[in-house]
């Protein structure tokens, strides 16, 4: 949270600048200063439901424009559609102009993989190493609930792993972690995949804006538009 200061300078006697024979005084000068606050968030171990992320989700939501959060992360990964309320808060403080940064140590598996690739700055340390791999559904109950419920979370994973890992896992790679394979990874490793995957989607936007700009000539469009990205 961010709390302004206002401060107001005046001149007196004795001062530096100022004119005893005028009745008057200078201008005031006011000085405006900003208290950041930095969140420090913990994420070591695996997560079970949404719930584990109750306090990180609140500080994120507490996070003013030009605040940092700091996520130390490490561990197994756990349940992707309760990580997915963890990132759904990433984003939108990032939106606020929120400075989300990753602390990677130790193992960073499966669904933690999600939390550092929507950060907009990590850093790895020593040793740290990334398992990828398909996630494990668990369903019980009935027959027509195990099928449905299957039917249903095979299509989302697949959906969400095409998401996070577009432009970080090749087509071939993201088959073969969908049918069960395994993949690992070091630190530089990481980071070389993250540089690439960075450029690519920095790539994309640039022929998606410019595209947009063309199209929006033959309408009329006069670039400067202010809910587009014609700027």
């Amino acid at each position: 949270m961010q709390k302004q200061i206002n401060k107001v300078i005046k001149a007196g006697v004795a001062k530096a600048g100022v004119d005893l024979e005028r009745g008057d005084m200078p201008f005031p000068v006011v000085a405006n200063v900003k208290q950041i606050v930095n969140y420090s968030i913990y994420l070591y171990g695996e997560t079970v439901s949404a719930f584990d992320f109750t306090e990180a989700i609140n500080a994120i939501e507490n996070a003013d424009e030009h605040d940092q959060i700091t996520i130390y992360l490490s561990g197994g990964g756990g349940c992707v559609s309760s990580t997915d309320a963890f990132l759904h808060a990433i984003n939108t403080a990032q939106e606020r102009g929120v400075r989300v940064h990753c602390v990677a140590s130790g193992m960073v598996a499966s669904a933690h993989t999600f939390i550092i690739l929507a950060c907009c700055s990590y850093a790895c340390a020593e040793g740290v190493h990334f398992p990828i791999h398909n996630g494990d559904l668990g369903d019980g109950g009935s027959y027509n609930q195990f099928k449905a419920s299957s039917q249903f979370f095979l299509k989302y994973m697949e959906t969400r792993f095409r998401e996070v890992y577009k432009n970080f896992l090749t087509n071939d790679e993201l088959d073969d972690v969908l049918e069960g394979k395994d993949l690992w990874m070091t630190g530089s490793e990481f980071h070389e995949r993250y540089e690439k995957r960075n450029e690519l989607l920095e790539a994309e936007m640039k022929e998606a804006v410019d595209k947009h700009k063309q199209e929006g000539q033959t309408i009329g469009c006069s670039g400067n538009c202010s809910d587009c990205e014609c700027e």
